[in-house]
């Protein structure tokens, strides 16, 4: 029997494997972790202040996010900004 190879790269993250052996209707292996070397991630989230805690208003992100970058350039790792939202 003449091997086959067939690699598909699938947008569902659930069921990729069932879903390729419905699509070629026979057995497939599954390549789901990557090989790649990655360096260490960190996340910093924000969550303002309550400016008026009886009515849940909170302070506006944008003042503490302009200093943000100043701020983050004494820091060793790489940072992403995000511009605001349109």
């Amino acid at each position: 029997m003449e091997l086959i190879r067939f690699h598909l790269l699938l947008g569902n993250r659930g069921q990729s494997r069932e879903h390729a052996e419905k699509i070629l209707e026979r057995e497939v292996a599954l390549l789901d972790k990557s090989g790649a070397p990655t360096a260490a991630k960190t996340f910093i989230l924000y969550n303002p202040p309550l400016v008026n805690r009886e009515l849940g208003i909170r302070q506006s992100a944008m003042t503490p996010r302009a200093r943000l970058p100043l701020i983050s350039l004494k820091m060793t790792f790489r940072q992403l900004f995000l511009p605001p939202a349109a």
